[in-house]
């Protein structure tokens, strides 16, 4: 148990202090808001809105901009 801690810690440090994390959450952030800018209009709903962006392809780059922090981390370890 106390080695799944060590390297729960590990994992932490190595996705919190990396460089990766902010620009993982700027992308994502940014995918979001290009997301929104296709054809809504002033009177949409926020359901119409979340159905856009989450049913497309945008979905798609968030779960890419999301793996940047962990993507190497099996060829750190080796």
């Amino acid at each position: 148990m106390k080695k799944l801690f060590c390297y729960l810690k590990a994992d932490l440090k190595r996705s919190l202090c990396s460089v990766k994390f902010p620009l993982s959450v700027i992308l994502s952030v940014g995918v979001l808001l290009l997301a929104t800018r296709e054809g809504i209009a002033l009177d949409s709903d926020v359901l119409y809105v979340f159905s856009i962006v989450m049913y497309g392809m945008p979905a798609m780059m968030i779960l890419v901009c999301g793996a940047i922090v962990f993507a190497d981390s099996l060829c750190e370890d080796m």
